[in-house]
């Protein structure tokens, strides 16, 4: 923080009174000149120094506030405490979770998170023309401006698909926020207004080491235009922990705020303000070691039930029907784990459509949900939505599997997050013992090791 104006005050009469008393003491021969003149020009510089100084830092706390003003904010009522809060007295669960992929799922552009080269890079995409490039430590792309038309793809009188020739303002972006960390990264630019996050076209492929149309990484219709998305509005479902988009209608802004950016200790296990509130008192804890298994305020979803404990999971790692109401704008989703994920954000079963009358009724407004989610054998089309095959399966429907069957949040390799001794077809043979002898048999391939 930078010098009050009281401070300054006070500042400017103590160095006063120490060129008094230094004037007085040494006399009025020629040398006291020397030591008055010596003091005052002292005095000066430190007044010029500190003066700079404190504007300099000013300036330094005035950008940051304004960078992280155009992003959206970590903290958020409703009993949130963030990951942090966790850590004194979980350091073992703490640390585990730190080195995930979960927890930079979502991050703030920093030389730190960045995986991405913009080091004066250039890159053409359907016409447009876009360089990424660094500035005072931070990351920029100069691009055609997204309020304009988004660039694509046209078809020519020859009926051949050719990049757009039409031409945009340009204008220099900064990056506020990326999401992934793992296999690739996407890049999201600031808005004039508000918080809101746009998609930037090019993602970091992280093992091959390169960029790439963010279009290409998707199993996508590659005449349709590129998708204009907004981190605020899609990402913020899955991708941060108990998001609230926030949107304003009337302005056009948005006012997103998250518990946590990451996939963080609450999402798994809920709100824990209660929980610390409860624990605060070393004594408490203490006795708590010593008690039967007891309310701790928090949930642990290995300990849930089949159902419940998996759709902990599933909150994210399967295809919801998100519903489009001023609600859920405002608050995000209302399911915390060890609830029911059916009842508040219903997944979305292609093999039970027969069955969900809210479903038919949302594929009547959306005709092409369906077809952009799913292979015509109701198979997922997208990445990271395991949940929806692990429900459809018979081991779920009439056995006992659950994602905690084969995966560990706490004691695993951060890179899949398997149990030990579930690699290969360990993770089947937990329960088909039987088919140890018989795996190329049962699975008509040659090798008897395949990898889930």
């Amino acid at each position: 923080m930078g010098f009050s104006f009281l401070e300054w005050i006070l500042l400017a009469l103590v160095a006063w009174a120490t060129w008094i008393a230094a004037a007085r003491a040494a006399g009025g021969d020629a040398s006291a000149r020397g030591v008055r003149t010596t003091v005052g020009v002292t005095v000066l510089i430190g007044f010029l120094g500190a003066a700079g100084w404190t504007y300099a830092r000013g300036a330094r706390i005035q950008h940051f506030t304004e960078v992280r003003a155009a992003v959206p904010s970590q903290g958020r009522p409703g009993g949130y405490v963030s990951s942090d809060a966790c850590q004194s007295c979980h350091p073992g669960e703490y640390q585990s979770w730190h080195r995930t992929f979960h927890r930079t799922m979502t991050q703030y552009a920093s030389p730190e998170s960045v995986l991405g080269d913009f080091n004066e890079v250039k890159l053409e995409w359907r016409g447009e023309r876009y360089r990424m490039f660094r500035r005072d430590g931070e990351f920029w792309a100069e691009m055609p401006d997204p309020d304009e038309a988004a660039p694509g793809l046209r078809v020519d009188a020859a009926g051949r698909l050719i990049p757009s020739t039409a031409t945009h303002h340009r204008v220099e972006s900064r990056i506020g926020l990326l999401t992934g960390s793992h296999h690739m990264q996407i890049y999201w630019t600031a808005y004039a207004k508000g918080n809101r996050q746009r998609i930037f076209p090019f993602a970091w492929l992280k093992e091959d080491h390169r960029w790439a149309p963010v279009d290409a990484t998707f199993l996508r219709d590659p005449t349709l235009p590129s998708a204009n998305q907004s981190w605020n509005a899609n990402c913020i479902s899955c991708h941060a922990t108990a998001g609230q988009p926030r949107p304003d209608s009337r302005s056009d802004q948005y006012a997103t705020r998250t518990a946590e950016l990451g996939i963080s200790c609450e999402a798994c296990h809920g709100p824990g303000e209660e929980h610390i509130r409860r624990y605060s008192s070393p004594l408490a804890r203490y006795l708590a070691h010593g008690s039967k298994p007891a309310d701790t305020g928090m949930t642990y979803p290995p300990h849930l039930d089949r159902v419940k404990s998996s759709q902990a999971c599933g909150q994210c790692h399967g295809i919801k029907w998100i519903p489009a109401s001023e609600n859920y704008q405002e608050n995000g989703f209302s399911f915390r784990p060890g609830a029911d994920l059916q009842t508040s954000t219903p997944i979305v079963q292609p093999s039970k459509i027969a069955e969900a009358k809210w479903l038919q009724d949302a594929v009547r407004n959306s005709p092409k949900f369906l077809e952009e989610h799913y292979w015509s054998d109701g198979e997922v089309r997208v990445s990271g939505r395991e949940y929806n095959g692990m429900i459809d399966s018979p081991c779920y429907q009439r056995g006992d599997l659950t994602c905690f069957s084969c995966h560990s949040l706490h004691k695993s390799d951060p890179d899949d997050q398997l149990a030990a001794h579930r690699e290969g077809n360990e993770a089947c043979l937990q329960c088909h013992s039987k088919m140890r002898d018989q795996v190329p048999a049962h699975t008509h391939h040659g090798r008897a090791i395949f990898f889930l």
